[in-house]
């Protein structure tokens, strides 16, 4: 999963802040943050693009403050949303 060309894909990760969600994958794309806990019903709001912030990432709301997410454990072990790629999951939106 990457950051690049206004696009990020990353998790696992803890979400805090307007949005909460643990073990989560975040996508960024078109000045939206989604949230995925499941492959369906995704948390969406729009953010700014994700920035570098110590060991995570964060994104700012237009109303809502501060989101920030780190990782959280390995994409590859046992983690069902890392099998599932990024436009079958936006699809769905």
């Amino acid at each position: 999963m990457s950051q690049d060309n206004g696009f990020f894909d990353q998790g696992p990760m803890n979400v805090t802040g307007a949005i909460t969600a643990r073990r989560a994958r975040v996508i960024w794309k078109d000045g939206n943050l989604y949230v995925f806990t499941t492959p369906k019903n995704p948390q969406v709001m729009p953010t700014t693009e994700p920035v570098l912030n110590g060991d995570g990432y964060s994104v700012s709301t237009p109303e809502d403050g501060t989101i920030s997410f780190t990782r959280k454990g390995c994409s590859t072990c046992g983690w069902t949303l890392g099998k599932i790629t990024a436009e079958q999951l936006l699809a769905k939106v």
